[in-house]
């Protein structure tokens, strides 16, 4: 359950700042919303759209009055359907006032943006070259021109248009900028900077920080494009400008101090100029983070957000990189931020849950839930945290209820299905719980967890043989699932199919080799039989390797070593295992066996009694009741005899060693 939470809390906080990244740039994205019209557009255009000429016919007259009229009515029309959304419509009136007035740049410019707006790329720069063909001077029409130039990525024909614009106008800045950007997405960044540079110390220019700006995110380019070309190739990647590039495809790895000097101390001149100027503070941020100097770049962003307020780029950037420190308070804080900011925004409110829930304020994640289910009740998603929250306050009907309205094509499906019968089991229903993963089962087949929890319930239910049928099944359908041989041998072992167990926990190792359990299980099983105990000792020692603090672990290489008749060097490992497992019966007794061997029969009896208060099975209890009465027997006999000689202790013929009944009792927990 943690680590479904911990999973999507960082899956969710990695979508929120892509999302938000969109605002993290002052230049153009014109690769965003452009297209090529003729791969979508299933009536081809004819050769030109521009609408056919009014001539005058012999003896025809227009009135110029209602010429302009119409064509102002249209015009006025268009901008009207613009802004209620009907682009397509919008567009036709732009054509009927170009019917009424077709020398009007104007008409022609707003026609090329609403087709822009619909994704119609080739017919919009058709509007726009006939724009500019017929007023050169009509600068706003050069400079849509040159951005539909760039995003088809023909910076030839953007840079001549930048160029005439500047000509024409030399302070037109905004075209000085969109020159040095494309210069950039060509690769040209020495001639980029030098244009930039040019531009910050331009007396006149009005905004010098914005040229500081870019020529740190220029800098910061060509160190990506340096760190692109040195790393190994995947596979040849369409580049893009740099304002369009979201961060997390920009990212290339950690970049040494040296190779991000120049673009830092722009950036920070840049800042110096406008301490607000948003854009280079998240540039700025970036540095830091990819040269592994995480701190600066949140007090840089958090100093930002104290002074100039909440923004939803820092707020998310900053609840970001506090879920990853699992710094949940403060990611909390920012989470409210955003919330404050889009209150519509239901990523952030489920965020928000799932932080209330990881910190356990059950109450304050239920109302996040339930608020949000009203609005989206299909989400599984939510529902799933919903159920988990009303089990974490032990309202089990509510949890249940939740629960099973997970649909069986949910991600969320078998987790539901596990928490709906451990909550039946818990109450004393296990019938009810088998019979709810059986439902599920018979749902959906393809899911080997459910399978494995089944059987765990039917071994608790002691139907051990339909346990064993499902996991036959199970093993045939997921031949690669390792853990379900695991379950398969230990159900075997329960109906004493002492060969077929082996032979399964074999076929573990095989599809896993490190499997700790299977590999304690074989020597365990070995030791008991007193059969191939060097193998098993090898087995053993492997598994402690995996998992050396593991007290069944330590118990078998300690039983292995004890079968072997090194008992001295088995009641180490064995004493190790009693004080890991103090609760389990056969581990104590063991360590009584051990002491018991050695002549430390005060230590036996104390570890005898021990494992008969533990132990639950009245077979077992007789057993070690046994050895416990042959030892006073002995005592009393070797005090009787001779007063004076100390007692020679020796092993009793009726003091049983552990039983392969008592290592059934000790298998690991087999609930996933």
């Amino acid at each position: 359950m943690k680590a479904t939470l911990r999973r999507d809390l960082r899956l969710m906080a990695l979508g929120l700042f892509l999302a938000h990244m969109g605002c993290a740039t002052s230049s153009p994205d014109y690769s965003a919303i452009l297209r090529d019209s003729a791969l979508s557009n299933l009536n081809p255009a004819p050769a030109s759209m521009s609408p056919p000429e009014i001539r005058k016919g012999d003896g025809a007259t227009i009135d110029p009055l209602f010429m302009r009229s119409q064509a102002d009515y249209h015009y006025t029309l268009g901008e009207a359907l613009s802004l209620e959304g009907k682009g397509r419509l919008a567009a036709e009136s732009f054509r009927l006032a170009l019917i009424y007035d077709q020398k009007s740049p104007v008409i022609r410019l707003r026609l090329a943006s609403e087709l822009l707006r619909q994704g119609l790329l080739t017919e919009a720069i058709e509007q726009a070259e006939l724009a500019a063909e017929m007023d050169p001077d009509y600068l706003e029409a050069r400079l849509l021109l040159g951005g539909l130039y760039a995003s088809m990525r023909t910076f030839d024909l953007a840079l001549a248009q930048y160029d005439e614009i500047i000509e024409r106008r030399p302070q037109h800045w905004e075209a000085h900028i969109f020159k040095g950007l494309i210069l950039a997405e060509q690769g040209q960044h020495s001639q980029a900077l030098q244009h930039f540079e040019s531009l910050a110390r331009n007396r006149d220019y009005p905004e010098p920080f914005l040229a500081h700006h870019y020529i740190g995110r220029v800098h910061l380019e060509k160190n990506r494009q340096l760190a692109r070309e040195n790393r190994p190739s995947t596979g040849e990647t369409q580049r893009r400008p740099a304002a369009a590039t979201p961060r997390s495809e920009e990212a290339t790895g950690p970049l040494p101090l040296s190779q991000t000097r120049e673009a830092e101390r722009s950036l920070r001149k840049a800042l110096q100029l406008k301490p607000d100027h948003l854009d280079s503070v998240l540039a700025l941020s970036e540095i830091y983070q990819r040269s592994d100097r995480v701190d600066e770049s949140l007090q840089l962003l958090e100093s930002y957000q104290k002074r100039f307020g909440p923004e939803r780029v820092v707020a998310s950037l900053l609840s970001q990189s506090y879920l990853e420190r699992e710094d949940y308070e403060r990611a909390l804080v920012q989470l409210q931020h955003l919330e404050r900011l889009d209150q519509n925004n239901l990523n952030v409110r489920m965020q928000i849950g799932l932080l209330l829930l990881e910190r356990k304020d059950y109450h304050g994640a239920v109302e996040r839930f339930e608020l949000i289910l009203q609005e989206i009740p299909e989400s599984d998603r939510i529902r799933f945290y919903l159920a988990a929250v009303y089990e974490q306050l032990e309202k089990w009907d509510l949890a249940r209820t939740h629960y099973s309205k997970i649909s069986s094509s949910s991600e969320y499906f078998s987790e539901a299905v596990i928490h709906q019968a451990y909550i039946l089991r818990n109450s004393g229903r296990l019938s009810m719980a088998v019979s709810v993963v059986d439902q599920a089962l018979q749902r959906r087949s393809d899911l080997p967890e459910l399978y494995a929890f089944f059987a765990s319930l039917l071994e608790e239910q002691k139907n051990y043989s339909r346990a064993l049928k499902a996991l036959e099944a199970a093993v045939v359908r997921f031949p690669e699932q390792a853990q379900l041989y695991f379950f398969l041998g230990s159900i075997q072992e329960r109906l004493g199919k002492k060969q077929d167990s082996m032979a399964s926990m074999r076929q573990v190792l095989e599809l896993e080799p490190d499997h700790a359990q299977a590999l304690n299980y074989l020597a365990y099983t070995m030791a008991e039989l007193s059969k191939n105990l060097e193998e098993a000792e090898v087995l053993a020692r492997r598994a402690l390797a995996l998992q050396p603090k593991d007290g069944y672990i330590l118990d078998t290489v300690g039983w292995v070593l004890f079968k072997q008749g090194r008992v001295a060097e088995a009641i180490p490992y064995l004493e190790k295992a009693f004080r890991k497992q103090g609760d389990e019966s056969v581990i104590a007794e063991h360590l009584g066996d051990a002491y018991y061997r050695q002549q430390l029969v005060e230590k036996a009896q104390q570890m005898y009694r021990r494992a008969l208060e533990i132990e639950q099975d009245a077979k077992n209890k007789t057993r070690i009741q046994s050895k416990l009465a042959n030892i006073d027997k002995q005592q009393s006999e070797a005090a009787s005899a001779a007063q004076f000689v100390a007692p020679q202790p020796r092993a009793p013929a009726s003091l049983p060693e552990s039983s392969v009944d008592a290592h059934s009792e000790r298998l690991p927990d087999q609930a996933p």
